[in-house]
């Protein structure tokens, strides 16, 4: 098939994120691949997210749920929506991202250039006030199966051309930009609804790469991402740290890698008056509370979405 013949559905689970959307639609509107077509579950939403999309975007797909789904299983309906309709390759994508206009046509040409290709991704930059500085989030990371491990090639370096490999193959593509194929979806799974959000894009990437597949980044696709992680957004951290935590947790026990867990709690005991620092520079001593209540919800078999309210 040529690569402007590949039907593209982007997936967007969106929770009242209005103040970011009218950004994230206007560049998906701007993209050269018009092969495509957006796809949202409104979650629970409480402002006009759903109102600004059909106003930009009038094609859009929308399915309204009255109860927050989560990150994975509110992209595992809209997969199984946009495979229903014949749609060759997904885009999943957070509603704080802007896309270059060439960003999607890049990556329709570089998945489908192998077949050994499960995902791919673009290079991610910081958004917001680096916006034009193209400081580099996310770009060749890499990620141990087995102790999960992150590792950063190039995050945090300012974006040079011709300085960084056009392409480079990886083993973790962030949940946020997970470019995939239809197929492979049908074959393994997208998200394990488990972990509700966050680590889930390890878990995918373990599952990829068992099934036989690689994945690979390229610089020739960008997006943006203006998220907000500061000081001041002290609920955001709480969320996402007690998350973040707790789905550590749970990969390591649904693959029984007994071994790293452990070493994994010994080192947060051994590093808690670090820990107690980090978070009064994050956010305030709260944080602490949820850091730690997220590993414990995890070692007692916790998912899906947790009762607790961060506040």
């Amino acid at each position: 098939m040529s690569d402007y013949l590949s039907k593209v559905a982007i997936l967007l689970v969106v929770t009242n994120e209005a103040h970011h959307l009218t950004l994230f639609c206007q560049s998906i509107l701007k993209q050269d691949h018009k092969n495509l077509r957006l796809f949202v579950l409104e979650n629970n939403c409480t402002d006009n997210s759903a109102d600004i999309i059909r106003s930009i975007c009038p094609a859009a797909w929308i399915l309204s749920v009255n109860q927050n789904m989560g990150f994975a299983k509110g992209n595992n309906l809209l997969a199984e929506e946009a495979i229903k309709l014949d749609f060759d390759l997904l885009f999943i994508l957070n509603p704080d991202i802007e896309l270059h206009t060439n960003c999607v046509s890049n990556l329709v040409k570089l998945i489908n250039s192998d077949d050994s290709f499960s995902a791919v991704a673009p290079i991610m930059f910081f958004g917001r006030q680096q916006r034009d500085l193209f400081k580099i989030q996310c770009y060749g990371d890499n990620f141990d199966y087995k102790k999960r491990i992150y590792k950063s090639l190039y995050g945090e370096k300012i974006f040079k051309e011709n300085e960084l490999p056009k392409e480079i193959q990886v083993n973790l593509i962030s949940g946020g930009i997970t470019f995939i194929k239809s197929n492979v979806v049908k074959e393994i799974g997208l998200f394990d609804e488990r972990y509700y959000i966050y680590g889930e894009e390890a878990d995918l990437a373990y599952r990829s790469f068992l099934a036989g597949y690689k994945m690979k980044v390229t610089s020739e696709a960008r997006v943006w991402h203006h998220h907000d992680y500061s000081p001041k957004n002290k609920e955001k951290h709480y969320f996402s740290y007690f998350y973040m935590n707790r789905s550590k947790i749970l990969y390591f026990t649904k693959y029984k890698l007994y071994k790293p867990l452990i070493f994994e709690l010994f080192r947060e005991l051994i590093f808690f008056p670090v820990k107690v620092k980090w978070s009064l520079k994050t956010a305030d001593i709260k944080l602490l509370k949820f850091y730690y209540l997220g590993l414990w919800r995890g070692l007692i078999g916790e998912t899906g979405k947790t009762r607790t309210e961060f506040k």
